[in-house]
């Protein structure tokens, strides 16, 4: 019996649906059902394939949720996506993989399933459309597990682990008694430069808002310059800032970073303007050189 069996179902449907102000995009969902004998405790796998007609990046899903399932057991899903440049498109192929282990023999279900998908136009959050993707159920059928090997091979196996984990503690207790004798030494408070790094380099656009990351890179720019310079940056306004260390001598590329950082900053949080991705790279590129430059 193999341990992995792949179920495809053969119904491709082609749903489309017309844009507001962008003209039309689609969507393309192709899925199989072949029914398949797994056994218990084995890995089966279900693929669901998804065309874009323009960039997937502009396509968001909800959630992808486990579909029901009746004497299967979700393992996990395995989400995947494929871009594809043209002359004059993009487009791309996401596949997911849901991954099941059948508990008991006998009649297995995945009940049909709906999963929605946002499109966000040419990337502009305010103009968002949804599309419903219906999927049709599958079975299968579960087969008793393979009977386990008896012999001396287990017999083996648990005495090289044995020793193995005798052999760790030994290099282990040696490891700690030679630290013991061994004197500390005492650690090294970080720098203003190496405390701001740090911070700036666990922004992550992936948790965080492209507004909320630039009220917190503005924050440790100017904590950075109160502790670099003695300037009490967080009550200060960017020009009366930029002023300040002008006049101790700040100027070149330094210069031209920080306020380059510092209108990005003013830019969201005064007039308002969302940033883009660009934006947010350049601004952070921005701050690290006038940290290090």
């Amino acid at each position: 019996m193999m341990t992995k069996n792949t179920f495809i179902y053969t119904t491709v449907y082609i749903l489309v649906i017309s844009a507001v102000c962008y003209g039309q995009f689609s969507v393309a969902v192709s899925s199989s059902l072949l029914t398949e004998q797994v056994a218990v405790g084995d890995t089966a796998e279900a693929e669901i394939f998804i065309l874009f007609q323009d960039n997937p990046a502009f396509w968001l899903f909800d959630s992808v949720p486990p579909p029901d399932a009746v004497g299967l057991k979700f393992l996990n899903t395995i989400t995947k996506t494929e871009t594809h440049c043209h002359d004059d498109s993009i487009s791309g192929k996401t596949t997911i993989t849901l991954r099941y282990s059948p508990t008991r023999t006998g009649n297995l279900t995945i009940s049909p399933w709906r999963w929605r998908i946002f499109h966000i136009q040419n990337g502009d959050t305010t103009q968002i459309d949804t599309l419903e993707l219906d999927f049709t159920g599958f079975a299968i059928t579960g087969l008793p597990a393979p009977e386990k090997s008896t012999g001396i091979l287990p017999f083996i196996l648990i005495l090289f682990g044995i020793i193995i984990v005798l052999a760790v503690g030994f290099f282990v207790y040696r490891a700690v008694k030679k630290a013991k004798s061994e004197p500390l030494k005492p650690s090294r408070p970080p720098t203003p430069a190496e405390r701001a790094l740090d911070e700036i380099n666990r922004l992550s656009p992936q948790r965080t808002s492209a507004e909320q990351i630039l009220d917190e890179l503005s924050k440790i720019i100017r904590k950075y310059i109160a502790e670099k310079f003695g300037i009490p940056a967080s009550g200060m306004s960017s020009d009366e800032i930029l002023s300040a260390l002008s006049e101790r001598g700040l100027a070149g590329q330094k210069f031209v970073a920080l306020k380059q950082v510092l209108k990005y900053c003013d830019d969201v949080r005064f007039a308002e303007k969302y940033p883009e991705t660009e934006d947010i790279r350049d601004a952070i590129g921005q701050a690290k050189l006038f940290i290090t430059g």
